[in-house]
């Protein structure tokens, strides 16, 4: 993944895990390789990607 402003590469790593009451948990970490701040990018990527998973999953 790339930040969109300035084009700088951008690590992202996820895990499922189950849990051991039949639930799943699902874990994000999401960082940039340069800099001090990502403005928030890496946060918002994270939470999208969740709320897509959430949609995908839910009972139709």
């Amino acid at each position: 993944m790339r930040t969109p402003l300035l084009n700088f590469p951008d690590l992202v790593n996820a895990q499922a895990d189950a849990l051991a009451d039949g639930r799943s948990a699902v874990w994000l970490y999401s960082r940039s390789l340069f800099g001090r701040s990502d403005l928030g990018v890496n946060r918002r990527r994270g939470e999208a990607w969740l709320a897509a998973l959430d949609a995908a999953l839910a009972p139709r």
